[in-house]
Parts: C-alpha cells; sequence; structure tokens
C-alpha cells in the first residue's frame, strides 16, 4: 500500500457497472484528497442491496428499514504503513437507483453523491443542524463539481430524507 488513498468497493448487486466502481472510487478519493490534507487513508465501500443496507441499519442503528447510505467509522494505522484506515461504507444500489430517477440524473451521479457522503461522515462531518448540513453539503458540491459532476439537488434536500 504505498498510494495515499485506498479505496476498495465490493459489488454484491448485478447491475453495478466497471464505470461507475471507477467513478465511485474517484469520487471517494477526491472527497479524501480534499479534505484530509495528504493524509494516507483507506477505506471500503460495498454496494449491496437494499436488504443488505437494511439489515446493517437494524443491526448497529437499531433502525429497522433500508437507507441509502451508512458509514461505520473505525480509525486504525494499517500495520507495516502509515495509512489511516477509517471505516466502512455501505451504499444501497436500488435505493441510489430510485434517488437518481426522482432527482433527473444518472444512477452513476447518485452513487458518486453516496460515497461523497459516506467518506464526508467518516472525516466527521455531520448535518444534525442547518450549519452543519450547510457546511455538509457545499463540501459535497465542491467535489463533485471537481470530478466533473453537476446536481440541481440532492437526496436528503427534503424530497427523499432518508438517512
Amino acid at each position: 500500500m504505498r498510494r495515499g488513498k485506498v479505496i476498495e468497493v465490493q459489488v454484491l448487486v448485478n447491475d453495478c457497472d466497471r464505470k461507475a466502481i471507477s467513478m465511485i472510487k474517484t469520487a471517494a478519493k477526491k472527497a479524501l484528497e480534499i479534505v484530509s490534507k495528504g493524509k494516507k487513508y483507506a477505506l471500503t465501500i460495498s454496494i449491496g442491496s437494499d436488504e443488505f443496507v437494511h439489515e446493517l441499519n437494524k443491526t448497529y442503528r437499531n433502525i429497522d428499514r433500508p437507507t441509502d447510505v451508512l458509514s461505520f467509522f473505525e480509525e486504525y494505522i494499517i500495520p507495516g504503513t502509515s495509512t489511516v484506515y477509517l471505516g466502512d461504507i455501505a451504499i444501497s444500489y436500488p435505493t441510489a437507483k430510485i434517488q437518481a430517477e426522482q432527482a433527473g440524473h444518472p444512477v452513476i451521479n447518485e452513487l458518486s453523491l453516496l460515497a461523497i457522503h459516506g467518506v464526508l461522515h467518516l472525516l466527521g462531518f455531520d448535518h444534525q443542524d442547518d450549519d452543519q448540513k450547510m457546511q455538509m453539503w457545499a463540501l459535497q458540491h465542491q467535489i463533485l463539481e471537481e470530478i466533473g459532476i453537476k446536481m440541481a439537488h440532492f437526496s436528503g434536500d427534503g424530497q427523499i430524507e432518508k438517512e
């Protein structure tokens, strides 16, 4: 592990293609690059079914329903490196697809947004109040624009509140 940002993407559904996986990695790396200021980080993103994310949500958050994205912070230094493992992100592909259709943008854009959202949570950002949300949404916009994605609004802006 010599590179600074190591992103592992696990695909647990058939619908997620190589282009989407590549864009998810790009989005997560850009989020780390912008926010982490040169630190070496690694994380894992799993793209799964609603049932997969529902079970994680129920087991670890005591919320008995699916959601779009979950972040599980687990910071430790990977032995023999200076890379910090931040944790895991789980994204529901079916929920991302529905949210993309409702927002009028491609599912690849929604998956990129959800990957960025998850990374920002791992880095300590939240959206529990208006100020936090404004800061987090501004960062999401910045990161998306830097990877060439423009979105009029985000899931969670009011039309679909999942997390």
